[in-house]
C-alpha cells in the first residue's frame, strides 16, 4: 500500500530506480489495468530515438513514482533516467482510470480483453453509469459491456483454475521483470563508484560460494542466449 503525494512536474528526468509499477505499488485493480508489454513494440522503441519519445506519466507516492502510462518506454530505455510528467491524483482509483484512458488514446492501445476490464472497472466505480455510457467510454458495444460484467461476476464466484503451465509461465515472467528492475536499481546505485569500488560492492553483497556459483551460472546462460549466432564458413 502506498501513500499518494501531491507532487507535480512536466517533462522532467526521473531515475529508473525511483519507478515502480502499479502491481508493485499494490494499488487496487492493478490486475485489471496493467497489461503485459509487447516485446515487438519494445524492440521497435529500442531502434528509435529516446529523445523523441513523449514523457511517461507517473504519480508520486511515498515508495516512488508509480508508472501510469509508458511501460514499453520504461522497458525499452537503456538510460539511467527517463523523462516523465507527474500529476497529482486524489486516490488510487483515479490512477487506474488514468491508466485505462491513456492506453485508449495512444500507444499499443487496448485489446478486447483490456476494454472489457475497463468496462467492469467503470461499472464497479460508477454504479449509476449505464452500460451504454460505459460502452462509449470503452469503445465497445452495450452487449459487450454486459458480457464483461457478467463474466467478471461469474469469475469472482467461481475462480477459474489456472493450468500448471500458465502458473509456471506467469511465475517466470514475474521473476524476470523483478530481476531486470532490481539489476537496474543496483547498477544505478554503484554507477558513480570507481571500477574497484564497484567490484568491492559486488563481492561484499555475495555471502557464500554457492551464491557466487549461481550468479556465474546465470551469467553464462544469459551470455549464451543473448550473443548473436556464429556465422558458418562458406
Amino acid at each position: 500500500m502506498v501513500k499518494l503525494k501531491r507532487e507535480e512536474f512536466d517533462n522532467q528526468p526521473v531515475p529508473l530506480s525511483k519507478l515502480i509499477s502499479l502491481e508493485d505499488a499494490h494499488i487496487e485493480d492493478a490486475d485489471l489495468a496493467q497489461r503485459r508489454t509487447d516485446p515487438k513494440h519494445i524492440e521497435e522503441l529500442r531502434y528509435s530515438n529516446p529523445d523523441e519519445w513523449p514523457p511517461i506519466l507517473v504519480a508520486a507516492t511515498d515508495k516512488g513514482y508509480v508508472v501510469i502510462d509508458g511501460y514499453h518506454r520504461w522497458e525499452a530505455t537503456d538510460r539511467d533516467e527517463i523523462r516523465a510528467t507527474c500529476k497529482p491524483f486524489g486516490n488510487e482509483q483515479d490512477i487506474i482510470e488514468a491508466c485505462f484512458e491513456s492506453n485508449l488514446r495512444h500507444g499499443v492501445g487496448l485489446n478486447t480483453q483490456s476494454r472489457s476490464n475497463y468496462a467492469y472497472f467503470l461499472h464497479r466505480r460508477y454504479p449509476n453509469m449505464t452500460q451504454e455510457e460505459i460502452g462509449k467510454r470503452c469503445h465497445i458495444s452495450q452487449a459487450a459491456v454486459s458480457k464483461a460484467i457478467a463474466r467478471r461476476y461469474k469469475a469472482r464466484s467461481k475462480p477459474e483454475a489456472k493450468s500448471q503451465e500458465q502458473q509456471n509461465h506467469e511465475a517466470i515472467q514475474q521473476s524476470l521483470h523483478s530481476l531486470k528492475r532490481d539489476a537496474r536499481k543496483f547498477l544505478d546505485s554503484i554507477s558513480k563508484l570507481s571500477e574497484a569500488e564497484q567490484r568491492a560492492a559486488i563481492l561484499e553483497s555475495i555471502e557464500s560460494i554457492e551464491e557466487r556459483e549461481q550468479l556465474l551460472q546465470f551469467a553464462r546462460r544469459l551470455e549464451e542466449i543473448l550473443q548473436p549466432p556464429k556465422r558458418r564458413g562458406k
